[in-house]
């Protein structure tokens, strides 16, 4: 779906009259915006998206300095997938422009490595997993008569 005005379907996002984006607003906050425009287009290109986090990492130009973080840098910066606003940032790498890449974008694209991967599938049946790895093997029968439910917590229970 493509945002239009800062608005994503039933989500607003950062600002939707900046005169950036389509309908003249945009989803994603990429500003440096200490009350003054330093930069208002700080995204570098490497874009990804961790399932289940409710965010996006991007490359930015600058990505920490409204957490006074350095200028002259590189990095990443998450924003939020509900209202675009900035959840943290981080500088990889900062000089005076003259002798590394400066502002420029060294990364290229962004992936996201894990060796520790938790998959969860709730589902309508049960069986005795014998060997404990999550998958129904065909020699692992199904368990009749149970009731699954899905109970969600609220936080601080």
């Amino acid at each position: 779906m493509l945002e239009n005005a800062a608005k994503a379907g039933p989500a607003v996002g950062y600002s939707t009259n900046n005169n950036q984006g389509p309908g003249f607003g945009e989803f994603y906050n990429d500003d440096i915006n200490g009350g003054v425009y330093y930069h208002t287009e700080m995204g570098t290109g490497g874009l990804t998206l961790r399932p289940g986090s409710g965010e996006v990492m991007a490359g930015m130009v600058d990505p920490s300095y409204y957490l006074g973080g350095p200028l002259w840098a590189n990095g990443v910066r998450r924003m939020s997938n509900s209202n675009g606003q900035s959840t943290g940032a981080m500088a990889y790498y900062s000089d005076s422009g003259i002798s590394l890449f400066g502002k420029a974008n060294g990364m290229g694209d962004m992936e996201l490595v894990s060796d520790n991967v938790v998959y969860l599938e709730l589902g309508n049946y049960a069986w005795n997993d014998v060997n404990n790895n999550g998958i129904q093997d065909p020699n692992e029968s199904g368990v009749n008569g149970v009731v699954l439910k899905s109970i969600t917590l609220l936080r601080g229970l």
